[in-house]
């Protein structure tokens, strides 16, 4: 038998079903297929970085290029073994082997395109879209590695770090603000990289530095400091000047001790650590953190249940004025009845409702219920005069939440309660960090009849020149210059400054803090509107409220 007559039943077999250029075309265009499918499979969170897709997709096009080459290069063969079986002259020219080449050609270009498809993917799948920074899973699989490797001189160390009040940031001016400013900083950090370090951002504005050597710990420490230096210069965003902090904790493993999970515990400890000494700065884990840390998750859980179980309640404290005595309004100071701790103090779980998320929940029950108790407290107060005033202080994410207008106005109007009646504090600092924004909110607020006071004033970077733009009605004095008053002549000056600036833009002064009828005295000599405190009155709360005005309901502040 001739060699062409086996070639030809060679491919007339392989042809039972379909041809064999279609089998192998069908092969060669659903392997090509496979890249794009992988692309479009990753999982909904992560975003497919435009690389990987426009590889994923050139793969695609150079399997369909190849699979056309092939059926090309198959036909052409059939056609010249049809004519060496009819026994007619075969075509000069090499047209055969032409079309067996270019589909020669085309294998390797989907051979390529595939090798260009599969690092795209890789990097996708261990690199984070927005920085390029590696990820968390490139992360844990270089520490599980270190931690493997290290030798027995060697230290593994990491440091955990976020920025302070980002949040804050993607709240009042978007995420996409926050997105760029993250892009500006790991460009920053990328300066520290070093061959036996990497640097990962795990997820939103946390970040992760790994260090491995004899030297790890002192090395971290000194990263430590480098990275807050590069988070505390300014940046300037989409023509916003931002100020941001950051927090770092630092944690060292003992290779063959600790796992990757107890390293990266270790530093959130120490992170967390780092914020309650006042953010801004870095604390390296102690042993002796771990205990703590779980109380922090018994703390965090109960949190998220203490609205709904009742536990949280507002004390009210009088607020007098200087002129005749009487009183004017209430602050309503937030307290939660703890169940085993007792009554706890914003200052004791105020950050850990910010950082879990129950801030807003929280904010919207005080809302509710001052509003509510203004209502039943203007009965228990004289009529002579303004009715009193319930003010509630707003954090900074209250105070940037989208609708906060509308959420006071609900509240006013279910518990039925006239504006004036209510009142907001918000720091300076807080209204500082946006000024064109705060003076939109607070306009809002004061157009449904809600008065505005500024916060501890004097304590925070503002100036001065802004308070004509804010449309608010007071400002109080922070205890801390009250406390000065007769002791220190530059606070004393301050108060004055500050008092003459209020009268010149027809803004009321409230004295905090006075706990002695002497600071009673120098408020009321210094030009205060209103004072407040324990030589006043304590924080109370609302039937132990009702009971003492009943008693004292034309006490004079002398």
């Amino acid at each position: 038998m001739s060699p062409v007559r086996v070639l030809w039943g060679l491919v007339l077999r392989a042809a039972v079903g379909g041809s064999l250029a279609g089998f192998v075309a069908r092969v060669v265009a659903f392997a090509a297929f496979l890249p794009v499918a992988a692309a479009l499979a990753a999982p909904p969170a992560a975003a497919v970085p435009a690389a990987a897709l426009s590889a994923a997709a050139g793969a695609t096009t150079a399997g369909f290029a190849c699979s056309l080459a092939t059926r090309r290069a198959f036909r052409e063969v059939r056609r010249l073994l049809a004519l060496a079986e009819r026994g007619e002259p075969l075509p000069s020219g090499g047209l055969a082997l032409a079309e067996v080449r270019d589909a020669g050609r085309a294998i390797l270009a989907l051979a390529e395109a595939y090798r260009s498809s599969a690092d795209a993917l890789v990097h996708q799948a261990y690199h984070d879209p927005l920085t390029g920074l590696p990820n968390r899973a490139r992360f844990l699989a270089a520490l599980r590695q270190a931690l493997r490797d290290a030798g027995p001189d060697e230290q593994v160390a990491i440091l955990l770090f976020d920025l302070d009040r980002f949040k804050l940031i993607n709240d009042s001016l978007g995420h996409g603000t926050g997105d760029r400013l993250l892009v500006v900083l790991s460009r920053r950090l990328q300066r520290l990289m070093a061959p036996h370090r990497l640097l990962a951002r795990l997820a939103g504005d946390e970040f992760v530095l790994l260090i491995r050597g004899e030297r790890a710990e002192a090395e971290a420490i000194e990263c430590a400091r480098a990275v807050l230096a590069a988070c505390e210069r300014p940046y300037s965003i989409d023509g916003h000047d931002l100020v941001a902090t950051a927090s770092v904790g630092v944690a060292v493993g003992v290779p063959g001790r600790d796992t990757a999970q107890d390293l990266l515990r270790h530093a959130d400890i120490a992170l967390y650590r780092a914020k309650e000494e006042g953010r801004g700065r870095f604390a390296l884990f102690a042993a002796e953190w771990e205990e703590p840390a779980e109380e922090r998750l018994t703390l965090e859980a109960g949190l998220r249940r203490a609205v709904k179980r009742g536990q949280l309640r507002l004390h009210y404290q009088p607020i007098y004025r200087l002129d005749d005595g009487l009183v004017a309004g209430f602050e309503a100071l937030l307290r939660w009845h703890h169940p085993h701790r007792g009554v706890l103090t914003p200052a004791q779980f105020l950050e850990l409702a910010e950082e879990s998320g129950e801030i807003l929940k929280i904010g919207r029950w005080v809302i509710e219920e001052a509003a509510r108790q203004a209502v039943d407290l203007r009965s228990a107060v004289p009529a002579a005069g303004p009715a009193p005033v319930v003010f509630v202080n707003l954090s900074g994410t209250e105070f940037s939440q989208p609708g906060l207008a509308g959420i006071v106005r609900a509240a006013l109007a279910r518990a039925g309660a006239d504006p004036a009646v209510l009142g907001v504090e918000i720091t300076e600092t807080v209204l500082m960090r946006d000024v064109s924004t705060a003076a939109e909110n607070l306009a809002e607020l004061r157009a449904l009849g809600v008065r505005v006071v500024i916060d501890d004033f004097g304590t925070g970077y503002s100036s001065l020149s802004y308070l004509e733009l804010l449309p608010v009605d007071g400002l109080k004095v922070d205890p801390s210059f009250v406390a000065s008053l007769g002791r220190s002549e530059r606070a004393t000056a301050i108060v004055q400054s500050v008092v003459q600036l209020a009268e010149g833009l027809g803004l009321t002064v409230t004295a905090e803090g006075v706990e002695s009828p002497e600071q009673s005295a120098l408020v009321r000599e210094v030009g205060c509107t209103f004072a407040q405190g324990r030589y006043f009155a304590p924080a109370m709360e609302s039937a132990q409220l009702r009971r003492f005005l009943g008693r004292r309901a034309l006490r004079r502040a002398v």
